[in-house]
């Protein structure tokens, strides 16, 4: 059998390695601020070696205007709380300043003292100039609207003044301002728009019927804007019909100059992004034909936009096993218009297969129909490799955890076995101190086959499969309840419950948990007062938060998060029994299930221990 040693030592290799290949910077340092560790993402992206960081302050790559964060940062960390996605600027070697988004965690010490924190840095420069990039697009439409505001103000005007001729000069050069705030250098009228004007004063002044159509040109595109003068013999119905007209045209077509160029920048951006990533970018009609692949998918695959379209060609990109459930996702998604996300292994160009995360999202229009299929492919080959890995590795401690309590409980059960033989037959022949002596003995040999159990239950726990459906908790309650009545009867303890909801979890890791924590309560109780334990229920947004109250003799402050580890104990074995392992493994099925598990307490009145279960 392998040296554990050994496996454990290469389990540590591997986690390093995993720190070193991740693209984003991982760097610990202590509470004074002063680097510990530097990944080599952190080298990439700060421009520092490991050498000329570890050992300096971490207000290395601080600019001079954001020190202050650190020292509040460094107040959180010691309070224990967490900062995720904290925005904020850095600097590197070289001066040049990056967006990045943080993610710092406390880091304690096996007494769970924090001694430190690990920091997570991700550089988001592209997405924050991106960002940037539409405000300035959307401050640009705002001045536009301004200026037909303008526009419209000096409609309002003509209907109250007396010479239109004036104004009305004002309003084309108003509209010639509008056009040229919206796209450049642009000849509103052509054919001699000011004459046109005339030939509308001299209608107004003749009280007659007159109509016209003015070109206008944005680029290579030919608008029309249509005004009309009819004469109601009062000005001002007159005027504000002719105005109303003229302003509502001139409305749609900066509209829809403003629609296009909108449009024609948002598609700049994407191909931007999309060829500067390091996804695989697709785009497909609602039938799923391929309009746009990235560079980064033909440099891969070698396959062009045009081949990427031929179901034949792309067909033998992706590896035969995988490419029967690709096809039934697809149709799932045409039929449905849900996206797709699946891990499916892609063909390089020479030929080696290596594994991506595929996910597809429908693009609708405003009544919900698909009009387009976007999606990327991340390349996942050495997560995959790491996990592959990983679970070879945790299958390999597990085999030793279990082959090594089997071995173990054969020499302990020889040793109970032997040594009550060795009382009971020559008890008459033995010392009072050889008794005492042998009674250790059966009673080391008790602790230790109790203790190889534990481990043995701790190491099996992700063993068992999730349940496909929420099992009867109150039942599984009864049942752990008749385990611990022995417990119950000889403490005279008071167990109560309200009526439990029905939780996704395998019964047999529920009764773990409750017949721990139910047990522990009974176990730790107050010699002042009888043991009462109650269980109670809440739902909080997506899971049930299950909570087991005592009033026994609490838990000091300090051990709260101490208690949850391994061999973990607070009091001696002659004061109380039990082998330390019992939290540890509430813990781990916990996680398993993706919940967390806390304990709040008051010494000398009792303690309540809460979990988390999602629906």
């Amino acid at each position: 059998m392998e040296d554990p040693r050994h496996i454990l030592h290469h389990a540590s290799l591997l986690l390093s390695a995993i720190v070193d290949s991740s693209d984003d910077a991982i760097v610990s340092k202590d509470l004074n601020g002063i680097v510990t560790s530097w990944n080599k993402g952190a080298e990439r992206l700060f421009g520092y070696t490991a050498e000329e960081a570890i050992g300096k302050s971490i207000t290395l790559i601080i600019p001079q205007d954001r020190l202050g964060e650190e020292p509040e940062i460094l107040r959180r960390l010691q309070r224990g709380e967490r900062v995720d996605h904290f925005e904020t600027i850095r600097q590197r070697k070289d001066g040049t300043l990056l967006h990045v988004s943080l993610t710092i965690s406390p880091v304690r010490d096996p007494s769970g003292k924090i001694i430190g924190a690990s920091k997570i840095a991700r550089d988001v420069t592209d997405r924050r100039r991106a960002e940037e990039a539409i405000q300035a697009l959307n401050a640009q439409l705002t001045a536009d609207l301004s200026a037909l505001e303008r526009m419209q103000q000096l409609s309002t005007r003509l209907v109250q003044a007396g010479d239109y001729r004036v104004l009305l000069r004002e309003i084309v050069e108003a509209s010639v301002e509008i056009a040229q705030a919206e796209a450049g250098s642009i000849k509103l009228f052509e054919n001699g728009g000011l004459r046109v004007i005339a030939s509308w004063g001299s209608a107004a002044d003749a009280h007659t019927v007159h109509s016209t159509s003015l070109t206008s040109r944005f680029g290579d595109a030919l608008g029309l804007l249509s005004m009309q003068y009819r004469d109601a013999r009062t000005p001002d119905s007159r005027e504000i019909r002719m105005l109303d007209v003229l302003a509502r045209q001139a409305a749609d077509l900066i509209e829809r100059m403003r629609s296009e160029q909108a449009l024609r920048q948002s598609e700049e951006q994407f191909r931007e992004l999309a060829e500067a990533g390091p996804q695989f970018i697709w785009i497909s009609r609602p039938d799923a034909t391929v309009e746009y692949v990235n560079q980064r998918w033909t440099n891969y695959s070698g396959l062009d936009l045009e081949h990427s379209r031929n179901a034949a060609q792309l067909a033998p990109a992706i590896h035969p096993d995988d490419f029967p459930e690709m096809l039934e996702r697809w149709r799932q998604s045409l039929e449905t218009g849900e996206g797709i996300e699946m891990e499916a292994r892609l063909r390089r160009a020479d030929g080696v297969f290596r594994w991506f995360m595929i996910r597809s999202v429908a693009l609708r229009d405003e009544n919900g129909n698909v009009v387009r299929w976007l999606g990327a492919s991340t390349d996942i080959d050495e997560q995959k490799a790491v996990e592959d890995e990983l679970r070879r590795l945790n299958h390999d401690l597990e085999q030793f955890a279990f082959s090594a309590s089997h071995d173990l409980q054969e020499p302990l059960r020889s040793i109970k076995i032997y040594s009550e033989l060795l009382t009971q037959r020559h008890r008459e022949g033995l010392s009072g101190e050889a008794l005492e002596f042998l009674d250790y003995l059966r009673g080391a040999a008790t602790r230790m086959e109790m203790l190889v159990r534990d481990l043995l239950a701790y190491t099996q726990v992700g063993k068992i499969d999730s349940p496909t459906t929420p099992i009867d908790a109150d039942a599984v309650l009864r049942e752990t309840l008749a385990n611990l009545q022995g417990a119950i009867d000889d403490s005279g303890a008071r167990v109560s419950s309200e009526p439990l909801p029905p939780l996704r979890i395998h019964s047999t890791h529920l009764n773990q948990l409750f017949q721990n924590l139910i047990g522990n309560a009974i176990k730790y109780r107050s010699p002042e007062r009888t043991p009462e334990v109650r269980l109670t229920a809440a739902r909080q947004q997506d899971h049930w938060k299950i909570s087991i109250r005592d009033n026994g003799i609490g838990i000091e402050p300090q051990y709260k998060e101490r208690i949850f580890g391994l061999f973990k104990r607070l009091h001696g074995g002659d004061e109380y029994s039990g082998t330390g392992i019992g939290l540890a493994i509430c813990q781990r099925i916990v996680e398993r299930y993706h919940g967390r598990i806390w304990v709040e307490s008051e010494p000398g009145r009792g303690s309540t221990f809460s979990f988390t279960l999602p629906f």
